[in-house]
């Protein structure tokens, strides 16, 4: 499992607003959504510079991460609604 930090960010109302939205929508904690959204566009602006089997490595990496974020806020789901 990947290792977190906890870190302190400072946010504009309407964009904390927006991110708990966007969380809420998707299923995922403020912090999982966080957290995709800082993967995918540091990806798409490190990519063009990649070599191919760099962003084939990349890709399964990001791949693998996917899957086991999703594995894991499904399973929170389901102990939130367990209770």
């Amino acid at each position: 499992m990947a290792t977190t930090e906890k870190i302190s960010l400072s946010l504009d109302a309407g964009a904390v607003f927006l991110a708990r939205r966007a969380a809420e929508i998707d299923g995922l904690s403020l912090s999982a959504w966080m957290s995709r959204l800082v993967h995918r566009h540091a990806w798409e602006s490190q990519r063009p510079r990649l070599t191919a089997e760099q962003q084939r490595q990349a890709d399964e990496q990001t791949a693998a991460a996917d899957e086991r974020e999703e594995a894991a806020n499904e399973e929170n789901r389901r102990r939130r609604a367990a209770g």
